[in-house]
């Protein structure tokens, strides 16, 4: 925090101690007790900044409210303290939405998965002459496609499970990807759909669909949009006069998902790659849609092990734009992170696929487990959901790492659940471009 503030030094200030860089002021809004544990201890700290170019003025104080000053003696508490920086306290999901670019949503272009062969074993043994020495074992599987054969469970299951079911969507254009609701995408995948058909099919009357309207929790927002127009009918097909009606398109792409997840459970992938599937051939109803891999040599995120996890889907596409875009009224954010950076691979997950993924994983005395390998450990320095008040020069650092064990406790209670968290590769220095 000092670093990224330009700080000097303590500057002594009335009856106690603040910290000032050239144009930065810090000061804590509360002191931690005395005798509090370290390892629990937090402080809230503000930023004073003056854009001119003389020094800033410790004057400037006396318009700031819950000053908090410390003395020499606390600084050996505060070094210890855990110091608030954070991410978006609240957040809006733009999936399904009137806002939304259907029509440039468009196919990732990402490679088809070919996996990595793995020596699986080594055995040395003894036979006869040209018949003997030592083996090895390789182990190698052909990328699956979509399976046909899965149950169907009933239409509010499907809207009910869905609606807090996360997946990710990866943009292959910006690298950014997104942890929303399934039954967000479905609703997004379905006015893809009809923006397609539209083009491809002028003859056939598509009606307007209806909007989510944008929201952090999107996916109860989605359901209730879909539950009341579920038997809007969006064609009458000409092979029986029989009405193709929208719940008939959710219960179509929600089959999808599900052979895809299916598929997920034969196949075993590295926590170094990332893999998912086509959202533009589950669109347009292609039965045998392969995995794919980025055509990116390397994924700069570190959210592999989240992402490869059974269970949770991954869907590349371009083009689909903010989808989680934050409520810059709610909080103070500098101007890099007003909206989520591109070219990063940053994981922007909203707060509720978070905490419904956890459950699966975490238990109450247990760090936040967001899959079967990998922990979300907030580093010492930050935790959600602080202001952010930078120069036009520097960033302040928002990224959370995903780790592959738990150094200390830390659950995901105390979250704010209109929020989202940004996982990603933390920037020693992430500058204005």
């Amino acid at each position: 925090m000092s670093y990224l503030a330009g700080i000097i030094g303590p500057v002594q200030y009335k009856e106690g101690l603040i910290l000032k860089g050239y144009s930065t002021i810090i000061f804590p809004t509360s002191l931690p007790p005395q005798a509090a544990n370290p390892d629990q201890v937090s402080v809230q700290w503000h930023l004073v900044y003056n854009k001119g170019p003389t020094p800033t003025q410790l004057s400037l104080l006396t318009e700031e409210e819950n000053i908090a000053l410390w003395q020499p003696k606390d600084l050996k508490l505060l070094e210890h303290a855990r110091n608030f920086l954070g991410c978006y306290k609240k957040v809006n999901i733009h999936l399904g939405t009137q806002d939304a670019a259907y029509d440039r949503v468009d196919f990732s272009q990402a490679n088809l998965f070919h996996r990595r062969p793995e020596f699986s074993g080594f055995s040395l043994g003894f036979a006869l002459p040209k018949f003997g020495g030592p083996s090895g074992t390789i182990n190698c599987t052909i990328p699956k496609r979509l399976s046909l054969t899965r149950e169907e469970h009933s239409y509010e299951h499907i809207l009910s499970y869905s609606s807090t079911m996360p997946l990710i969507l990866y943009d292959t254009s910006d690298r950014r990807a997104w942890m929303v609701p399934a039954l967000s995408a479905i609703f997004h995948m379905i006015h893809i759909w009809a923006s397609v058909q539209k083009k491809q099919f002028p003859k056939l009357p598509i009606p307007d669909l209806p909007y989510a309207k944008a929201a952090s929790d999107i996916g109860q927002a989605t359901q209730e949009v879909i539950y009341e127009n579920s038997k809007l009918r969006l064609y009458v097909s000409r092979d029986d006069d029989k009405p193709y009606m929208l719940k008939d398109l959710v219960k179509k792409y929600w089959l999808q998902l599900e052979m895809v997840i299916e598929a997920e459970k034969d196949r075993k992938y590295s926590t170094s790659q990332l893999v998912g599937w086509e959202l533009m051939e589950l669109v347009m109803g292609d039965p045998f849609s392969p995995a794919k891999e980025p055509s990116t040599s390397a994924i700069m995120g570190n959210w592999h092990g989240l992402a490869s996890d059974p269970g949770m889907v991954v869907l590349f596409c371009r083009g689909i734009g903010e989808v989680i875009v934050p409520d810059t009224d709610a909080q103070k954010l500098c101007s890099i992170w007003k909206t989520v950076p591109t070219g990063k691979d940053y994981l922007t997950a909203s707060v509720k696929c978070v905490l419904q993924w956890s459950k699966r994983f975490s238990g109450p005395s247990q760090c936040s487990k967001l899959g079967h390998t990998v922990f979300w450990q907030p580093s010492r320095e930050d935790t959600p959901f602080a202001d952010c008040s930078h120069d036009d020069r520097w960033s302040c650092q928002r990224a959370q790492e995903l780790k592959k064990r738990c150094d200390r406790f830390q659950s995901t209670s105390g979250l704010e659940h209109e929020g989202a968290i940004v996982f990603g590769q933390r920037q020693k220095k992430l500058q204005k471009s």
